[in-house]
């Protein structure tokens, strides 16, 4: 059986340590460091030859520092690919078995624009061989990619409810049958269908309607909300959250909003 080397990026060291102690394994040592002209340096600090690398790294904001004192730190998408792309040439560099990506949310997986193509072959370039995601916005975005992608999805863990959502739904939300499941856009209906079945709850929908020649990161659409959440709590299911601009029942009369995500992936705070 080859070694098993895991190493993670500047993103998310609580990430990392956290997987590693699931495995009984340690960190790999890394040296990462950004040059006095902003280059992104990576150096992999023991040797990986004829092992299995897992390279772990992610983008959006993360909280840093103690308790008390914790402080909301934005990643941006390009360093974190560089210093990933780097890491992975290094590991290929350095005569690995085999290189593979762990990314939870995944870069540029929203844009329609060229980024897509270009994405996939920046890391088959990079010499990346495997690739881990969760929970692609677009899963037609796999169809851009030569190489092996595993696609979590999140919604499979929703058909029972002892995981995670609903019972944080069960826990958390007095009274919660009488709350409402809302689904922030039509892409999202059949994952928020089936926690609302799961657990008797109502549900709505929050209808977008887009002029054409609008680009998609335009300005928001009109948004049309279908389903009674007056006077309910309303509980938001999506797979990414931005710029909260999709949360349509956040105008309606309701004592109070949850938002179950998968990517917590906000720039500003939102209620």
């Amino acid at each position: 059986m080859r070694r098993l080397h895991i190493f993670g990026g500047s993103t998310h060291d609580v990430l990392i340590t956290g997987i590693c102690e699931h495995l009984g394994l340690r960190p790999g040592p890394i040296s990462l460091s950004t040059l006095s002209n902003s280059e992104t340096h990576v150096t992999l600090g023991s040797s990986v030859r004829n092992s299995d690398v897992y390279i772990v790294q992610t983008v959006g904001n993360r909280y840093v520092g103690r308790r008390r004192k914790r402080r909301l730190k934005r990643t941006r998408a390009n360093d974190a690919l560089m210093e990933l792309f780097s890491a992975v040439h290094a590991s290929k560099g350095a005569s690995s078995q085999r290189v593979t990506a762990v990314l939870p949310l995944f870069p540029y997986s929203r844009h329609a624009g060229a980024a897509r193509a270009l994405i996939p072959r920046l890391f088959a370039s990079a010499g990346c061989d495997h690739i881990i995601t969760m929970d692609l916005h677009d899963p037609q975005f796999l169809g851009f990619f030569d190489i092996p992608v595993d696609n979590i999805v999140s919604r499979g863990l929703f058909q029972k409810p002892v995981l995670i959502t609903c019972r944080y739904i069960q826990r958390h939300i007095p009274d919660y049958r009488n709350a409402v499941i809302v689904s922030p856009d039509a892409g999202g209906a059949k994952r928020a269908t089936v926690i609302a079945n799961t657990l008797g709850m109502d549900f709505a929908l929050v209808h977008k309607e887009r002029d054409l020649g609008i680009r998609f990161h335009g300005p928001d659409p009109e948004m049309v909300l279908v389903g009674d959440v007056g006077g309910k709590v309303a509980v938001l299911v999506d797979d990414i959250v931005d710029t909260d601009s999709c949360a349509g029942c956040k105008s309606a009369p309701g004592p109070r909003r949850h938002d179950c995500l998968c990517h917590g992936d906000a720039r500003d705070s939102f209620g």
